[in-house]
């Protein structure tokens, strides 16, 4: 039988995907680098995020370039991507001075920022609730604070580059266990509700550094603020 002239082996149409998106990322990061530069001096705080989070920031612009929306489509300018996402994961809203002295529209930077609180952050959903009520039984967490962290979860929309929900569930409520004073391990959070390993200790992670950044330490005044005691695994 002839073979078909537009045939592509699946081994070399992986490997030429892979290569894109390597190139793709190397291009984002050296982006990245060059803003730096230009960051130092203009905001501090938004630089060191950027330096300490380059990772998790491109993989967030390769998620929603990949996605083909509009606003985030591959080969628009780079800049503008770059400090939405970032800002976004911090919880922040960048000034327009520093705006204008990098030579950026704002509006370009602030609509992908209102535009990723629609894209990366869940809409109220009454399966959302079910599920944190789920975790949070498998936990042994009494109910009142499984339904304030998800009050705090809708309220604040926190960000995480992991993009399993039911692993992003599952740390919120562990790092709002932390906040209340509610004792359990990671690997005990891992092994009652069977979140996926890896993905659950990265979303805590980003969900520590995004509650950090918010500062919301004191948001919600309870009987179950109690001082934070370090983890032992």
């Amino acid at each position: 039988m002839d073979e078909d002239p537009d045939f592509v082996p699946e081994g070399e149409s992986i490997q030429s995907d892979f290569t894109r998106d390597f190139s793709l990322r190397i291009e984002r990061e050296d982006a990245i680098n060059r803003l730096l530069l230009r960051l130092e001096s203009l905001d501090v705080k938004l630089s060191v995020y950027l330096a300490k989070n380059t990772r998790e920031v491109i993989d967030m612009i390769r998620y929603l370039e990949e996605s083909n929306h509009a606003s985030f489509r591959t080969g628009t300018d780079l800049i503008p991507k770059i400090i939405a996402v970032a800002s976004h994961m911090r919880g922040t809203i960048p000034s327009r001075t520093t705006l204008d002295k990098l030579g950026i529209k704002a509006e370009s930077v602030l609509s992908k920022i209102r535009i990723l609180g629609t894209l990366l952050s869940p809409d109220k959903d009454d399966r959302i609730q079910r599920e944190f009520e789920a975790i949070g039984r498998l936990i042994k967490m009494p109910e009142s604070l499984i339904l304030s962290a998800y009050e705090e979860f809708e309220r604040f929309r926190p960000v995480s580059s992991v993009l399993i929900p039911y692993a992003r569930h599952a740390a919120w409520l562990f790092v709002m266990g932390e906040k209340y004073g509610f004792k359990i391990t990671q690997k005990d959070l891992i092994s009652l509700s069977n979140s996926p390993r890896n993905a659950t200790r990265q979303a805590i992670k980003d969900f520590r550094e995004f509650v950090s950044n918010l500062n919301i330490a004191n948001i919600s005044e309870s009987e179950y603020d109690l001082p934070r005691e370090s983890e032992v695994e």
